[in-house]
């Protein structure tokens, strides 16, 4: 019996030594998996981050491709919202928080292949920012000929217009001599020539015009201002206000002469319906917009 009984306890002892050797056994092909495991873990983690930023920089790219704000095609624009959305799809499932290899495979297959897509959208815009460089600067070319065109074409204007002006002037009637004689009027109607102030009545100019081969042969309006010993102007009833040397001027007396350039001699007449003042007046003629010439006489008291 006690043979038995020891035959016995050797028999459990080696089966607790046989399962502690099994369970070592099998602690240390566990922990030799999971050592195996870790790195390939480890390397999908990675893979994963590093694709994340990819797509993140094809995103960035396209945003300052794109920030010009370069005018696209219907079609353009139609590939830049496919490759946004493409991309934002991606980084969905790069936000997931397990990708199994396969997974992952998968997403770096559909990341390459953006990879091109953007690669050639890029190639395309930047073909277009060329074409509108170029198309810029031959604007900004036509502009700058268009500015020297216009700036030589208001030159000539102004010059042409200098010009026109000194024909005109040069065409302008002018003043060669000039005489004023000064009448009072007797009740008969008889005119006799008198310089005492009180008693004129009227005053006789006779004036010749400068030899002008540029003046208009032909009718010209004559205006001429009478003016006071104290500057005024003496005003006629019968007269209208005109134009020359570029300032509206009120006339003493008009008329309308032949000019035949041939130093002819014209009359222009005044009756006064006023009491003249002693002293120097002038009598200032004018004709084409210009002033002709001047002279001037004396009224005693």
């Amino acid at each position: 019996m006690e043979t038995n009984s020891q035959n016995k306890n050797q028999w459990v002892t080696y089966a607790l030594i046989a399962l502690v050797l099994a369970l070592v056994i099998s602690n240390i092909y566990f922990i030799r998996q999971v050592n195996q495991l870790q790195p390939k873990v480890t390397t999908l983690s990675e893979e994963k981050v590093k694709m994340k930023s990819e797509a993140d920089s094809l995103e960035a790219q396209i945003e300052q491709v794109t920030e010009g704000k370069i005018k696209q095609s219907a079609q353009m624009l139609a590939i830049n919202d496919s490759l946004k959305a493409k991309i934002s799809v991606l980084q969905v499932k790069l936000k997931k928080g397990h990708l199994t290899a396969v997974e992952l495979a998968k997403v770096k297959l559909e990341l390459a292949e953006l990879k091109e897509n953007v690669k050639s959208y890029i190639a395309q815009i930047d073909v277009l920012k060329k074409k509108n460089d170029s198309l810029k600067t031959v604007s900004d070319t036509l502009k700058s000929n268009l500015a020297v065109v216009n700036n030589k074409a208001a030159n000539l204007e102004k010059s042409n217009q200098e010009l026109d002006n000194k024909v005109k002037i040069g065409a302008a009637l002018k003043l060669a001599t000039a005489s004023v004689t000064p009448y009072k009027i007797r009740k008969s109607g008889k005119e006799i020539v008198d310089d005492y102030a009180p008693k004129v009545k009227k005053i006789k100019i006779n004036f010749t015009l400068a030899i002008n081969a540029l003046a208009k042969i032909g009718l010209h309006d004559i205006f001429a201002q009478v003016i006071d010993p104290s500057g005024n102007v003496m005003k006629a009833s019968d007269t209208a206000p005109f134009t020359a040397d570029g300032k509206e001027l009120q006339s003493t007396i008009r008329t309308s002469i032949d000019f035949k350039d041939d130093g002819s001699v014209y009359t222009l007449t005044w009756l006064n319906a006023t009491t003249m003042a002693p002293g120097i007046y002038t009598v200032v003629f004018f004709a084409d917009g210009y002033t002709m010439g001047k002279t001037t006489f004396e009224l005693k008291k």
